[in-house]
């Protein structure tokens, strides 16, 4: 869980890609197949993994350190709602 925010989603991708496109041209290419900013980007995307991984494993030897605890959620009791609740609500 202290890792999360490391982790890139779906919402960093265009901010990547504005990014990449500000800096690099479109023109320039690696190996004549993949552009620059592509190799960037994903560059990009991967350190955010790899770090992600990094991190949970020196956590998970050091701060981390004992038993897990299992998960227990509460949730209250579900119902079949009232046909009247229903009607004033809608």
């Amino acid at each position: 869980m202290l890792t999360l925010p490391m982790v890139s989603c779906s919402a960093r991708l265009p901010v990547y890609a504005l990014v990449t496109a500000v800096i690099f041209s479109a023109d320039q290419r690696v190996l004549g197949i993949l552009s620059a900013a592509a190799i960037v980007l994903f560059s990009m995307y991967a350190l955010s993994v790899v770090a992600t991984l990094g991190a949970a494993a020196i956590l998970r030897r050091t701060v981390l350190r004992g038993p897990r605890l299992p998960l227990v959620l509460e949730l209250q009791p579900y119902r079949v709602p009232a046909w009247r609740n229903i009607l004033l609500i809608t």
